[in-house]
């Protein structure tokens, strides 16, 4: 195996696991919008907080979108992304919560 296959076996796992890692942050943004909506808050509160996780996974959709069709910029945001927001959701989901 030639060092340039290498090359390009290591950058399409890092495409995939970019890809993985806009999904895995798809789905716990989902399961937060989940639990919002089964919360206390009062009804305004939970559309509100709602309608901005909507927005912020349809905008991870298209990232992911951009990553299938290989933008490498894309892959550095989505490790970026991932590890931001995980962050915040592991420190302290209910904080996460309020500041939506």
């Amino acid at each position: 195996m030639k060092m340039s296959d290498i090359k390009i076996i290591q950058e399409d796992i890092k495409n995939e696991v970019g890809i993985d890692l806009i999904c895995s942050l798809s789905g716990e943004l989902t399961n937060i919008k989940i639990n919002i909506k089964n919360s206390n808050f009062n009804e305004e509160d939970k559309k509100r907080k709602v309608e901005k996780l909507d927005k912020l996974i349809a905008t991870l959709w298209k990232e992911r979108d951009e990553a299938y069709r290989g933008n490498k910029d894309t892959i550095e945001r989505a490790y970026n992304i991932y590890a931001i927001f995980l962050a915040l959701i592991r420190e302290n989901e209910s904080s996460f919560v309020e500041i939506l």
